[in-house]
């Protein structure tokens, strides 16, 4: 029988030697030794330093997309329950779905059995998952508290340093005369200079992407060594008590998205922060960083309603990039002539990333873009050539897939019955199964891609005056409609692949229009003033 193993380790809860990686792979492999089995190194899938509390693990990803194309052995051996989940609403689900595959899950420790049939099983094993959690959540508190005693003596919780100082390591007894390596932070004479030149600036009223420039000007770069953006300084002044030597922690936490990646820093309420004095030399005074702080929360557009100026709809947002860096164009809304403009966001962070300075009337830009999808979308003319084109053109693959497809039908019968055959050595044990697994393995995966394509030439169709007419009617009324302004961002986003604006004033637009089941592009240029 062959089987997969999966394995996880979280550096952070998983302390015991038995949780390491080989340790975990080493007792699987171990059990499948004792009942007969086979190791398939194909499937051995690992999860370094990911936490269970989520199913959106990369290799345990990997792990049920291979389970659902039936790629996968038989058995699936795992140290124990915890190792495969840590959330117990989780748990339950997919530990019957996995099962419910005809994938039986083994643990080298614990009780193994499926849980669709057996109730005592199920019952065990939801027990378990439980259990599991509540350890989760036990360990994560253990951790919250031992950091929080140890920003209270004035030590790092790991991270890199803030800008403007290096990490230290220095050695430290405790009460029970052990030494343990604790980080602290000291100037770093080359960036330093900049941190006490941005605050200097802040408090003598100046904005974020002054500061950046004057930054720039004077030669000082990013730890990536890149120009200092305006949302980096401004980061600066959120949290300016580090600056003035003070241990700062507890600040913020992230939120994740359901794939568990980082969307939005939550700030917490500062009688939550945990602020020690004194823990590293300081760069700026107690009283600049207060009221740099005081600033900042006077500034925030969370305390007050937002202008009507940043509640403005721009039609290509997201859509439109600068031609010189290839970044998006932002909106900009002038108060003092209530007129909106795109301009380059990445030169908005700091003038040494872009050169083009130019802003782009909102209501000029939007509609020399809607003009053209008028005069070579709407229009009789343009889209007719291109589709005389692409009649050719379909014509002629098709008289080239027709020997291609003859050449793809006689190998896919071929890696068949070699399928067939590899299946009747492994019942015979007439040949090694480790050589046999691998062969038919490599056959199934060639199937598939014969298949697929396959499947895309049978799928060659030329867009016939019919699909054009259609198309044109339904632009015709989404554009001339009255849909609101989302409607209409999403009728362009499914019609424009890409949208540049040069500095010079020159639009280029490359459409992709879909006629039928057939996509075409189409690149435009038109000049913009």
């Amino acid at each position: 029988m062959i089987v997969a193993i999966y394995a996880r380790f979280s550096s952070v809860a998983d302390l015991e030697k038995t949780s390491s990686i080989e340790a975990q792979i080493e007792m699987c492999k171990q059990k499948a030794v004792e009942d007969g089995w086979v190791v398939d190194e194909n499937h051995i899938y690992i999860d370094r330093a990911v936490s269970g509390s989520t199913i959106n693990r990369p290799a345990f990803q990997q792990m049920l997309n291979a389970i659902e194309s039936n790629y996968f052995p038989n058995i699936l051996i795992t140290k124990d329950t915890s190792r495969l989940f840590r959330n117990e609403r989780e748990a339950g689900h997919y530990e019957s779905w996995i099962w419910s595959q005809g994938v039986e899950i083994h643990y080298v420790i614990g009780q193994s059995g499926n849980p669709n049939l057996d109730d005592n099983v199920w019952f065990s094993g939801r027990i378990g998952h439980l259990v599991a959690e509540f350890y989760r959540s036990k360990t994560a508190k253990v951790t919250f508290a031992h950091q929080e005693m140890n920003a209270k003596a004035g030590y790092s919780n790991g991270g890199s340093a803030p800008f403007g100082y290096l990490r230290r390591e220095v050695f430290v007894t405790d009460e029970s005369g052990m030494e343990k390596r604790k980080v602290i932070y000291r100037l770093d004479p080359e960036t330093a200079p900049a941190i006490k030149m941005a605050f200097e600036l802040y408090l003598a009223g100046r904005g974020g992407k002054h500061i950046a420039d004057v930054l720039t000007s004077h030669g000082f770069r990013s730890k990536n060594d890149k120009p200092i953006s305006k949302s980096s300084i401004l980061n600066w002044f959120r949290v300016p008590f580090v600056y003035a030597g003070c241990r700062v922690w507890n600040v913020s936490h992230w939120q994740k998205n359901d794939a568990g990646k980082k969307v939005n820093r939550i700030f917490h309420p500062r009688e939550e922060w945990v602020i020690i004095p004194d823990s590293h030399p300081a760069i700026i005074k107690m009283e600049q960083a207060e009221q740099a702080y005081q600033n900042m929360q006077k500034n925030n557009p969370n305390n007050h309603q937002r202008r009507m100026g940043q509640r403005a709809k721009y039609l290509l947002a997201g859509l439109a990039n600068c031609n010189h860096c290839g970044h998006n164009l932002q909106m900009k809304y002038n108060r003092r002539n209530g007129e909106a403009y795109y301009c380059c966001g990445y030169r908005r962070l700091s003038q040494a990333n872009c050169d083009n300075r130019r802003h782009y009337n909102q209501d000029l830009i939007e509609d020399t873009v809607m003009e053209m999808i008028d005069e070579y979308l709407l229009q009789e003319g343009y889209i007719e050539d291109q589709l005389h084109q692409q009649l050719e053109q379909v014509e002629k693959q098709r008289q080239e897939s027709k020997v291609e497809m003859e050449q793809l039908t006689a190998e896919k019968k071929e890696i068949e019955s070699r399928i067939e055959t590899s299946l009747e050595l492994l019942v015979d044990g007439r040949v090694p199964k480790e050589r046999v697994i691998i062969k038919m393995q490599q056959d199934e995966q060639r199937l598939r891609d014969l298949q697929d394509r396959i499947i895309k030439q049978e799928e060659i169709k030329a867009p016939t005056a019919e699909d054009l007419e259609v198309f044109r009617n339904q632009l015709r009324m989404q554009v001339d409609g009255e849909l609101d302004m989302d409607a209409k961002k999403s009728v362009l986003n499914s019609l424009i692949k890409k949208l540049k604006v040069d500095q010079d004033g020159l639009v280029e637009i490359d459409f992709c229009v879909a006629l039928g089941n057939t996509p075409y592009t189409s690149y435009l240029l038109r000049g913009y003033q």
